[in-house]
């Protein structure tokens, strides 16, 4: 994976629509990632007790089945909304090349290059737009 540097503090001066659309793709994708797989994590440990959520072999498989749906779940959302919050993004700021090191450095999404960005449902007319936008991104130079 290409190592994407945080930006310095210089770059937070010239860059506030990023870092603002960065911030709404915290609050639209990652946190409800979060609420949607510990929704279905933590019912069970609480619902069992952790005692017999983990000392016992039924228990153990009910929450590692929770634990599974509740990651399947995540990125499901995030393979949802990612894209859309792309999209959003990328029609609001300028400069989609800081756009992208900011938000694969806070963790919001893979770089586009990525593999893992082809888990992102990006069909019809939404993928168009996003492969337009990106068309246009510059790249970095390969080392």
């Amino acid at each position: 994976m290409d190592q994407i540097e945080h930006p310095s503090e210089e770059d937070d001066i010239e860059t506030p629509a990023e870092k603002l659309a960065v911030r709404a793709g915290y609050w639209r994708v990652t946190l409800p990632v979060w609420l949607v797989t510990m929704a279905l994590i933590w019912p069970p440990i609480l619902y069992l007790g952790v005692e017999q959520a983990f000392d016992t072999s039924g228990g153990l498989r009910i929450v590692c089945g929770f634990l599974v749906a509740g990651l399947a779940a995540g990125w499901m959302w995030w393979s949802f909304s990612a894209p859309r919050w792309r999209l959003w993004a990328y029609q609001r700021v300028t400069d989609l090349a800081k756009l992208e090191q900011l938000a694969v450095a806070d963790g919001l999404v893979w770089p586009v290059s990525h593999p893992l960005t082809r888990t992102e449902f990006r069909f019809g007319e939404l993928g168009a737009r996003l492969r337009a936008f990106e068309a246009n991104m510059p790249r970095p130079p390969r080392a």
